[in-house]
């Protein structure tokens, strides 16, 4: 179900589907100037599914308020554990969730995935995860979200480290982000990976769907963005071998103390 999110006549922030999608659940959300995230979980089995996420913020406490989307909400303030895990009790299954947070300036990474399997996150809604609002993010993680058929990293301009593996990913743009050293993108559908303009060491795409073509312009470019010792892999799933057309970079490459492996 697409969603806007949208003020509501009270003020409140509220996640609603777009035209002709009939209302599941809409969860609102007090208004704020520090609110920063929200995503939909859909669980596929019913009640028995949860939610886990969590910020790292090196240690330092802050205040977190989390809208479960279901009626329930959790906070710890001055806290520097800050990792949650929402059992859903009811229907419906289709949920909007939502963060806040005190201080932006000490959240340096946000991970939604779990460290026991799958979640079910449909939609991330990044367009707030700037380095204005947070200038010391620099990893943002959404493995294990096999729903998750789209998500846009581009606003965070500052990130070093992104994982993406198990999704339901496509397409990833990388546009902008000028600092990114490490991506993880294993296991998804993605055609093509434009990674010009980044400054990558370690690619991991796997299991994807990358044409030889695509391979070899992959390969080409990490060689021009210059970094020595690295690591890519380009293997598996659907993945077509690499041509003749990347000799020389692979060549570069591994003059460069990098690790290669293709189909």
């Amino acid at each position: 179900m697409a969603k806007t999110i949208a003020m509501s006549s009270s003020g409140k922030i509220v996640m609603v589907p777009s035209k002709n999608n009939a209302v599941a659940h809409v969860e609102t959300v007090e208004p704020g100037p520090t609110e920063f995230i929200l995503f939909d979980n859909n669980s596929p089995n019913g009640d028995a599914d949860g939610l886990y996420f969590s910020l790292d913020t090196a240690s330092q406490p802050i205040d977190v308020k989390v809208f479960w989307g279901d009626g329930n909400s959790d906070e710890k303030l001055n806290d520097s554990d800050q990792s949650y895990n929402h059992i859903y009790t009811s229907a419906p299954l289709d949920r909007a969730v939502s963060l806040r947070v005190d201080d932006f300036t000490l959240v340096q990474q946000v991970l939604i995935n779990s460290p026991w399997g799958l979640n079910y996150v449909t939609h991330v809604y990044t367009g707030e995860l700037t380095p204005t609002r947070f200038p010391n993010l620099t990893l943002f993680n959404v493995e294990g979200n096999p729903g998750l058929g789209a998500v846009d990293i581009t606003p965070m301009t500052g990130l070093e480290t992104c994982n993406v593996d198990t999704c339901g990913l496509s397409v990833l743009s990388l546009t902008g982000l000028t600092v990114l050293s490490d991506l993880s993108a294993r296991s998804n559908s993605l055609t093509t990976l434009d990674v010009i303009g980044t400054n990558l060491q370690t690619l991991n795409a796997q299991f994807n769907s990358l044409p030889s073509g695509e391979v070899d312009q992959i390969l080409m470019d990490l060689d021009t963005i210059g970094r020595t010792f690295g690591n890519v892999n380009l293997s598996g799933g659907s993945n077509a071998a690499r041509t003749s057309a990347s000799d020389a970079a692979v060549i570069s490459l591994t003059g460069k103390s990098w690790t290669v492996t293709t189909t």
